[in-house]
Order: C-alpha cells, then structure tokens, then sequence
C-alpha cells in the first residue's frame, strides 16, 4: 500500500506491516515492526531510532553514533576507535588498540 500525506511525504506499507516513509525531500523513513525506525538523510547519513528510544547514526563515511536514550553518545569511527560523551560533556576514547583516554567536560585529560 501507498499513501501520500498532505506535505508530499509517501508511506508504503509491505505485507509484514513494516513501514517506509519517503518525505517531499526525498530522505527516506522506515519503521519496523518492533518499533524501530530508520530514517536516511540526503547526505547518505543512516539514523536509527530503536523501541528504547536510543538513535544510532551511520554517516556517509562509515561512522556510528550512538545517543542513548538519557542523551549520552557514542561515536564509533571507520577505524575502530570508539568515543563516548556522557551527559555531563566528558569524552572517553578507546583507541583499536583498546587502550583509553578520559576527557573531562573542560577538556583536560584524565590519566
């Protein structure tokens, strides 16, 4: 099933009940069944929205973020480092190596 909405979005509905929606932009919008929803933007940029309210980013680069439903985030690059920002602004990397190195919110390293 197809339907367009008054602002030119277009929903398609499949037989398992999943969810696509198309906006006038062209950035395309799913929801699955389980109540995630993917959405894709025009930059190629792929945003997930799970049931638990967390958002998962892949940019065009091959980069994921992950916001965690309390807003915390996650940022895994293309090589394998991987770097969290909680809420309070305080960054943490692990490099591929799986060594560490803590940020605090003014920017000074925690050793």
């Amino acid at each position: 099933m197809v339907v367009y909405d008054s602002s030119g979005a277009m929903l398609v509905y499949n037989s398992s009940g999943a969810m696509v929606v198309y906006d006038s932009s062209g950035a395309m919008i799913g929801s699955d069944n389980s109540g995630a929803m993917v959405a894709y933007d025009s930059s190629g940029a792929m945003i997930v929205y799970d049931s638990s309210g967390a958002m998962i980013v892949y940019d065009s680069n091959g980069s994921m973020i992950v916001y965690d439903s309390s807003g915390a985030m996650v940022v895994y690059d293309s090589s394998v480092a991987l770097t969290m920002y909680d809420n309070s602004g305080a960054m943490t990397v692990y490099d591929s190596s799986g060594a560490m190195t803590v940020y605090d919110s003014s920017g000074a390293m925690i050793v």
